[in-house]
């Protein structure tokens, strides 16, 4: 156990001692240790090493045992965890027969919506009472902040309920208005459909899905939506167009005229969000935005998905705006060069 805790606390020393803008932290077995900041990686300086047996040491300490279990049948694991009040959520895998972990620092201050990066448009699509609201967007851009963002800033104007099906859990919500049940995979539930379908006997307003994956997940947050809910959740696809195809294809094409046409009665509205460097330091999200119109809710129905970007370059007073558009006006604001 002494050996596990010098491994942990080497670990701990090095996530206190990495600067306050760091993102993310990669430690791969016999190699210097990188970490981002503002997008750039960059190798630590003065080196640190963990070697293949600290690490080895550090999982037997970190992991439960559902999660060893997982890794070792997987040779990959995510995980949450808490340094000091810093959330963590790591990704353990195995590259080259060595043990590699990329973690995700989670900044455990949520932002505001007010903040002047986010459109006004965001604070209508979080006060509906029900339907589908996506946020689409690589791997690290940002779509973890907006959610909750949004969730708190609904938590606080409207007394609700919100329940979160999250893989790990990210960010922590506190509401004095509000009651936020939040429960991770694999600890509070094993099956995102069978959680989703349990979510909807437990009386929400708002329900949160970390990621929509598969069909099941989607047809149960379709079901969700369609009974008088308001569902958030994520997507990895880089813009509207493309979320939309990626919707589809989750189905059989026996089924993809169906989908299609529950789609267009729940869409609240879809964010594609990238994050860019800021003016002065930092990054800034860059959104492309789409509400579900009638023009846009019919076009969806018809399956004619190539001709929805030209009505978000024309609607801007319906609050939709293409990347590009988006990248503009933070220009003119000079919040990016």
């Amino acid at each position: 156990m002494t050996a596990n805790r010098n491994c942990l606390d080497k670990f701990n020393e090095l996530i206190l001692n990495l600067p306050t803008d760091c993102s993310d932290v990669h430690i791969t077995a016999d190699r210097n240790c990188f970490f981002r900041v503002d997008g750039l990686l960059m190798p630590l300086i003065p080196i640190v090493i963990f070697t293949t047996k600290e690490l080895h040491q550090f999982l037997r300490y970190l992991l439960n045992d559902r999660e060893n279990i997982a890794w070792h049948k997987n040779n990959t694991v995510d995980i949450a965890h808490t340094v000091s009040k810093k959330r963590l959520r790591i990704n353990i895998y195995q590259q080259n027969q060595h043990i590699a972990l990329a973690v995700r620092l989670i900044n455990n201050h949520v932002r505001s919506l007010e903040s002047e990066e986010y459109p006004p448009i965001l604070k209508n699509f979080i006060r509906n009472s029900n339907g589908l609201i996506l946020i689409t967007g690589p791997s690290g851009s940002g779509k973890s902040s907006t959610l909750s963002a949004m969730l708190a800033y609904r938590a606080e104007q409207t007394p609700c309920h919100i329940i979160t099906l999250e893989d790990p859990i990210e960010y922590l919500f506190t509401s004095a208005k509000s009651l936020i049940h939040q429960r991770e995979y694999g600890t509070d539930f094993t099956e995102f459909e069978l959680a989703l379908k349990s979510a909807m006997r437990q009386d929400p307003d708002i329900i949160f899905i970390g990621e929509i994956r598969d069909q099941q997940t989607m047809q149960a947050a379709f079901s969700a939506a369609q009974t008088g809910h308001l569902v958030l959740s994520t997507l990895h696809t880089s813009n509207v167009v493309e979320s939309l195809i990626r919707i589809e294809g989750l189905f059989p094409t026996q089924l993809q005229t169906i989908v299609r046409l529950e789609l267009s009665l729940i869409l609240r509205g879809i964010i594609a969000q990238q994050l860019l460097p800021m003016s002065n330091g930092g990054r800034i999200c860059a959104m492309e935005i789409l509400t579900a119109t009638d023009a846009v809710r019919h076009l969806i129905a018809a399956g004619q998905f190539q001709q929805i970007k030209s009505i978000v370059q024309t609607s801007k007073k319906a609050g939709m705006q293409t990347m590009e558009m988006s990248i503009t006006e933070l220009q003119r604001k000079k919040l990016i060069t």
